[in-house]
């Protein structure tokens, strides 16, 4: 049985927010500054209701919209993105744009696999580890060039 949340996909990259808002009478597609005054403007654009937001896992850059999306209440799904892209595909569609991609989000946001968001704490420590991790090799490299 299919929701009756609006669904919206949300193609997430380092500068912008490509937003795809599913609605009965049609998709109305939107672009957005991937910054605190951007995601302020797309939860004002997305006004009240009840809306399915799946986004793309990019590299953390989806991390400020994610939170600022679930602190404003709404239903946030995190996914994988070559998992977006194999739906894609699946459903014919060849060509790969930002816009593309959100609109297959909105489209296949009930598909996807529900997922525990993960604490802002938790994903602290996950940034410090990869930085530490780095570091390490970075060390490694810089003691081989030095024969040390």
């Amino acid at each position: 049985m299919e929701s009756i949340a609006t669904k919206v996909g949300i193609d997430v990259s380092k500068d912008s927010l490509d937003v795809c808002v599913g609605r009965a009478g049609g998709q109305k597609r939107h672009r957005f500054a991937n910054s605190d005054k951007g995601v302020s403007q797309l939860i004002e654009a997305l006004g009240e209701g009840e809306y399915l937001i799946a986004l793309e896992a990019t590299g953390r850059y989806e991390a400020l919209a994610r939170h600022r999306l679930e602190s404003a209440g709404f239903s946030v799904l995190v996914q994988n993105p070559r998992c977006v892209r194999s739906l894609a595909k699946g459903m014919g569609i060849q060509a790969k744009t930002d816009g593309i991609d959100a609109r297959v989000l909105s489209q296949t946001a009930e598909l996807c696999a529900k997922n525990e968001p993960r604490s802002k704490e938790r994903e602290a420590l996950g940034d410090l580890s990869r930085t530490i991790e780095t570091m390490k090799k970075e060390r490694s490299g810089h003691k081989m060039r030095l024969g040390v």
